[in-house]
């Protein structure tokens, strides 16, 4: 019998908790927070596109929330 891996065992309430998980793990990475314990669980158990994606997005709000500061500080 093979061993089921947790993430092969994720129902519907389980993927949102894991998406949830994926979004606290890179605000902690953008943060510099992150525990050295809940990264190496994120590489050998996460999947990289929706660390991709959800970087990417909130780096996009980053940007964009920093341009909109600064436009309304310079009026």
């Amino acid at each position: 019998m093979t061993p089921v891996k947790p993430s092969q065992r994720l129902g519907q309430a389980d993927k949102e908790l894991a998406m949830w998980g994926v979004i606290k793990s890179v605000l902690a990475a953008f943060f510099g927070v992150q525990k050295e314990q809940r990264r190496r669980e994120d590489f050998e158990e996460g999947k990289p596109l929706a660390f991709i994606v959800v970087g990417m997005a909130m780096g996009l709000l980053f940007v964009v929330g920093v341009a909109a500061l600064a436009i309304a500080v310079a009026r």
